[in-house]
């Protein structure tokens, strides 16, 4: 009987290593898949318009409603802001007074 026990626990740890590559193979592939297919997107608006409109250009009112890519139109261009407010903005909310109307009427006749 003992000798049936220790080839049970032989063979479960067996599979169980077994398992745990089949499980880690898995997680590798879904990781290269993920990653492999990360670049399969679209190129824009203009070439699914001329892939499903069977070579014609894509009208003028279309073109100014579309989003540009900025990633993709303008790479040199400079994307820092040179004419923003130097001005100091400072807004004091007093939320956290709570005002009594009457301690507030003998607060302000008091200033007078």
């Amino acid at each position: 009987m003992r000798s049936l026990s220790t080839g049970l626990f032989f063979f479960s740890l067996i599979l169980s290593a077994i398992l745990f590559k089949i499980l880690e193979f898995f997680q590798f592939s879904v990781t290269i898949f993920l990653l492999a297919s990360l670049h399969d997107a679209r190129e824009g608006p203009k070439e699914y318009w001329r892939s499903v409109m069977k070579d014609e250009p894509m009208p003028k009112a279309i073109q100014d409603v579309l989003i540009q890519d900025s990633a993709r139109s303008n790479n040199n261009k400079d994307r820092f802001t040179r004419n923003f407010d130097t001005k100091p903005n400072l807004i004091i909310y007093h939320s956290h007074v709570i005002y009594n109307q009457k301690d507030h009427e003998l607060a302000s006749s008091k200033m007078n």
